[in-house]
């Protein structure tokens, strides 16, 4: 498919795209001045404490495996995910990456994974709150109670607006779980951050043990602004978890 090999060009840029992109961030977060390019003193960083409750974990990794997801088979994801927030409480979560099982769409799950997954499973875990999901292989988007799906390319900023622009709701929980380059999670971060409610969050699934970790020790710096964040050894790779900054 033509989108697929111009996508496959975009996915392989250099790092020169990887340090433009921080600057783009520096400047997003105001910590680097237009005027003056020097980096600001941040301010410390908002910690981020989870209360673990082991039933909660178990529930929702039932829900994972019930519905097809690998968020529990092959990462323990549940053990973050089901003591963020009351469950009830929550009005609208947004995922990029539906996960495609077309073997021509980059980052696909393979022929037997199931799209729309964690959808499902988040429908049946917040019984409150629309579900939206995005993805850039438009073939597997549906729309089921309380789920809709859109297309969305990480690698446009406009794009992930767009999808952002389509809850009535600020987002309480935001996943980070498509096409896994560094500049389509540092565009769905900085892009998806004004569209959060304070207090919520936004999660980066998947990322690998080989990848440069000084990228997300750097966020953590300057996402210190605007809240706190860490970077989770998890049982397969790292995950990232942001915290909006509490309005006082």
């Amino acid at each position: 498919m033509k989108w697929n090999a111009g996508l496959k060009r975009k996915l392989t840029q250099d790092s020169r795209g990887i340090f433009a992109k921080f600057f783009e961030v520096l400047l997003f977060m105001g910590v680097l001045s237009r005027n003056a390019w020097s980096i600001r003193k941040s301010c410390s960083a908002v910690p981020i404490q989870i209360e673990r409750d082991f039933k909660s974990a178990e529930e929702l990794g039932d829900a994972f495996r019930l519905h097809g997801s690998d968020k529990s088979t092959h990462h323990d994801y549940e053990r973050i995910y089901s003591n963020l927030m009351p469950r009830h409480l929550a009005k609208s979560v947004l995922e990029i990456g539906i996960g495609s099982n077309n073997l021509d769409t980059p980052q696909n799950m393979g022929v037997d994974g199931v799209p729309g997954a964690s959808l499902r499973a988040w429908q049946s875990w917040f019984p409150n709150a629309a579900i939206i999901g995005g993805d850039i292989d438009s073939r597997i988007l549906f729309q089921e109670d309380r789920i809709s799906t859109y297309w969305v390319d990480q690698l446009l900023p406009e794009s992930i607006v767009s999808i952002c622009q389509q809850s009535l709701e600020l987002f309480d929980l935001v996943i980070i779980d498509g096409l896994h380059t560094p500049i389509a999670d540092l565009n769905s971060l900085i892009y998806t951050i004004p569209f959060v409610r304070s207090g919520g969050y936004i999660v980066i699934e998947d990322i690998s043990p080989n990848s440069a970790k000084s990228v997300w020790i750097f966020l953590k710096l300057v996402l210190s602004k605007r809240g706190g964040s860490t970077l989770i050894k998890m049982k397969n790779g790292h995950l990232f978890l942001f915290q909006k900054q509490i309005s006082s």
